[in-house]
């Protein structure tokens, strides 16, 4: 959440309470609300770290799918061979 300096500590917990019970409906979520304050330099570090990390998870998955995708092509040769 952007500008979380801009808005009064009492309505901004609310909005936080909100934003989670929103998000809890999806499975493929960032678990915390991140605040991030431009003006006070407050939270950036910390959103540049959830994004490596959801990046770093991406690229993962993507080489595991062409591990697979590899693994599976193999075993067709390989099949492919044993009934030559």
């Amino acid at each position: 959440m952007t500008k979380s300096d801009l808005v009064f500590p009492d309505i901004l917990a609310k909005r936080i309470q909100i934003i989670n019970e929103e998000i809890e409906k999806f499975k493929s979520t960032v678990p915390d609300v991140l605040l991030v304050s431009g003006k006070e330099k407050s939270g950036i570090v910390e959103i540049q770290k959830v994004m490596c990390t959801l990046m770093d998870q991406a690229r993962l998955r993507d080489l595991q799918s062409k591990i697979q995708k590899r693994e599976e092509k193999n075993s067709v040769v390989k099949a492919n061979q044993l009934l030559l």
